[in-house]
């Protein structure tokens, strides 16, 4: 049985028009953090780990410095900062349930949300366009496909032969693995680094959850009004939902998925 996984682990690895949906392994793909938002010293690596009719994402920092407030862009008028903390080196898991067509997804540690929290999603809901366009990425031979999700507009490069309909952090539902993907402003940019067969138990069930989706909104838009508050009130601005007001400070959010207006 060893030599059975040896031979089948380098058949993988030389040839991967294999369908990868039958391993008996978990199969474990590593990509790069290549975001244009933040500095260097702070991108992550994202594994997905597939088997059967599960997978689940994590990030993990590659370069962890020291901890606090640390700006990032000194630029006058667009200075950005990233708050370093001993939380980011924990495990937020994102699950995808093909079967239930759902996702089951961890908070992140950031300073609007503290506490970790469990939220539903839907599964792939990604009106994807796929293009005639074809572009190899190291080794894959990849198509071009665009979509608008969460307010965000994307460029996906997947892999057919790779038959999984997966990628990083949420994202999925192409014919093929993604092995690329981005948005317009480079916020979010992932890229496919290797792939490896191993051994890993079951995640066990996120429960219980503290809402769906609309709950996540809702309670992040919450969170971001209270924080943008106490900023900005700190900058001499005395209604930060003001928009003729004027303050040494202003918070604004950027965050992966835009649902709403900051204004509002």
């Amino acid at each position: 049985m060893k030599h059975k996984y040896v031979l089948l682990f380098l058949f993988f690895t030389v040839n991967l028009t294999k369908s990868i949906a039958q391993q008996e392994q978990f199969l474990k793909f590593t990509y790069i953090n290549f975001c244009d938002s933040v500095d260097t010293d702070y991108k992550n690596f994202g594994f997905l780990i597939s088997k059967g009719s599960q997978s689940y994402f994590f990030t993990y920092p590659y370069d962890f410095k020291k901890l606090g407030m640390q700006i990032v862009d000194s630029t006058p008028g667009n200075k950005r900062y990233v708050y370093y903390d001993s939380e980011d080196t924990v495990k937020r898991f994102i699950v995808k349930d093909f079967v239930k067509s759902e996702i089951i997804f961890e908070t992140k540690y950031w300073m609007l949300m503290k506490e970790k929290k469990i939220y539903s999603d839907s599964l792939h809901n990604i009106n994807w366009q796929i293009s005639i366009e074809k572009m190899k990425i190291d080794s894959f031979y990849c198509t071009k496909a665009t979509a608008i999700f969460r307010g965000r507009i994307y460029t996906a490069w997947f892999d057919e032969s790779i038959s999984l309909s997966n990628g990083p952090w949420k994202f999925g539902g192409l014919p093929g693995l993604i092995i690329q993907i981005s948005d317009e402003t480079k916020t979010v940019f992932w890229r496919l680094q290797k792939i490896q067969q191993v051994n890993y138990e079951p995640l066990p069930l996120l429960y219980p959850f503290d809402g769906n989706y609309i709950s996540y909104q809702r309670d992040l838009k919450e969170a971001y009004k209270k924080r943008k508050k106490a900023i900005e009130s700190h900058g001499s601005v005395s209604d930060p939902s003001c928009l003729t007001c004027t303050g040494s400070t202003t918070y604004r959010l950027n965050p992966v998925e835009i649902f709403f207006d900051e204004n509002q």
